[in-house]
């Protein structure tokens, strides 16, 4: 059985997209979330969108309260109430295979919405290229979905060190995030 790619949902022009991360979009991605499967262990399934900072502003603070453009928005699928956080909650519940995907490898886990300029600012601002910061950024909202968080010192560093090992696998480096 072949795995689809994930899901790609992209307002952000496919010509940009491409100029700025090497290639087109759905490849780019493919290839970020399948070292993120790979470093897991598990398969994801999960909506990604590339957008600009009028609208990742405008969801920042819709869902936030603070009007500016951010990096990454991961929004889980899972009910509100739900355990999250990385240890907390098994993000990949098993499945049957006709419930859901149909693959129970591949569980429904959320979207991922990045925002490209913030990228390139970030990129410019720490010396990286702007598809290494997507990839970071992409990276960073999987492992949200999967059940990582950030919000205390010792969750952070279990996110960075697999963030670390995903970026690794893709050859990329990342300034500026890990403490360079």
């Amino acid at each position: 059985m072949t795995i689809p790619p994930p899901k790609l949902v992209s307002a952000w022009e496919e010509e940009e997209f491409e100029r700025i991360a090497g290639e087109q979009a759905a490849p780019f991605s493919a290839r970020i979330l399948a070292a993120v499967e790979r470093v897991l262990g598990r398969g994801m399934l999960l909506s990604l969108r590339f957008c600009g900072d009028e609208e990742m502003a405008d969801l920042h603070r819709r869902f936030f309260g603070d009007a500016r453009p951010t990096d990454v928005l991961a929004f889980p699928f899972r009910e509100e109430g739900e355990a999250s956080g990385e240890g907390e909650r098994d993000p990949f519940p098993e499945r049957s295979e006709g419930e859901g995907t149909g693959n129970p490898e591949r569980v429904p886990l959320g979207e991922i919405i990045v925002c490209v300029p913030e990228a390139e600012r970030r990129a410019k601002e720490h010396g990286n290229t702007t598809a290494a910061e997507l990839a970071l950024y992409v990276v960073h909202g999987a492992l949200h979905l999967a059940g990582f968080d950030d919000h205390d010192p010792a969750s952070l560093e279990r996110m960075k060190t697999v963030e670390a090992q995903c970026l690794e696998l893709l050859d990329l480096e990342v300034r500026g995030r890990f403490g360079d």
